[in-house]
């Protein structure tokens, strides 16, 4: 079975001769006719596995820059609230990074902490 797709403004133009009086129905039976007049190009219809591999990679790629954003801003945030954080490590990532990020958020908790012992 070879499937077409109809680009409406295309077939619209292709029809536009054929026309006498305009109705619906005479337009639907004008385009089933041309189909076998005009020679349009098939449409290539794609997998339903591969449709949903290209879904998920969208997905993931979204996924992906709204964790970089999410990131960019918190990084932005911390150099204004707690620019003494990224000397602590050799790198602001990781585990070990976001557990002290988490703990102390602000450099006033650190402060209050050293205060108490």
């Amino acid at each position: 079975m070879t499937i077409h797709v109809l680009i409406l403004l295309e077939a619209k133009k292709q029809l536009d001769g054929l026309r006498v009086r305009k109705t619906d129905k005479i337009d639907a039976e004008k385009l089933a006719s041309s189909q076998f007049i005009l020679n349009r190009k098939p449409t290539y219809v794609q997998e339903k596995s591969i449709k949903t591999c290209m879904i998920l990679a969208d997905s993931t790629k979204n996924l992906t820059e709204d964790i970089v954003r999410t990131k960019n801003r918190l990084h932005k945030v911390l150099q204004i609230a707690f620019p003494e954080i990224e000397n602590l490590l050799s790198t602001p990532t990781g585990e070990q990074y976001w557990n002290l990020v988490s703990i102390f958020p602000t450099k006033h908790w650190v402060l209050e902490l050293s205060k108490l012992n």
